[in-house]
């Protein structure tokens, strides 16, 4: 009986269901593997049809989806380790550059950078003048004003 209501039970609107965003959110983060033979869609479902938000999803459609949403992370996965190790060579072939083509300090590459986040942060800008807060710290004196208007 089991199996027939399910074979009855009509497929939800994935795209659109609170059941996507949970098997989604389990794959990024590591909750639920990403290898199907570590824990199939069986297993899996075992756990996730205890879920309200699975109630109206029948098992073959889980399944599916289950398999698609796995191989769409794997290949995300693939994507970003192959464009991170071109973008290592990248680096390695074309270092960043410590100076402008006006032969000024890049801001961001040195400790000032941080040292004025952190004066942000604690709000000195509000009570200091684009001047007063250059002056402020020597790690900002090779910088033009224009960095801190």
């Amino acid at each position: 009986k089991k199996q027939k209501k399910e074979q009855e039970q009509k497929s939800v609107d994935w795209k659109k269901s609170m059941a996507k965003k949970i098997i989604m959110w389990d794959l990024t983060n590591n909750i639920l593997t990403l290898d199907e033979d570590e824990v199939p869609a069986e297993t899996a479902w075992k756990y996730y049809s205890q879920l309200t938000e699975f109630n109206k999803v029948p098992f073959k459609q889980f399944k599916v989806r289950l398999r698609d949403h796995r191989r769409q992370i794997q290949d995300g996965q693939e994507r970003a380790y192959e464009e991170e190790v071109l973008f290592r060579r990248d680096r390695e072939l074309h270092p960043r550059q410590t100076h402008n083509n006006r032969n000024q300090l890049v801001f961001d590459m040195t400790e000032a950078k941080e040292l004025l986040r952190e004066d942000v942060k604690n709000k000195l800008h509000e009570l200091l003048t684009p001047l007063q807060l250059q002056t402020f710290r020597v790690q900002y004196a090779p910088f033009d004003s224009g960095v801190f208007k």
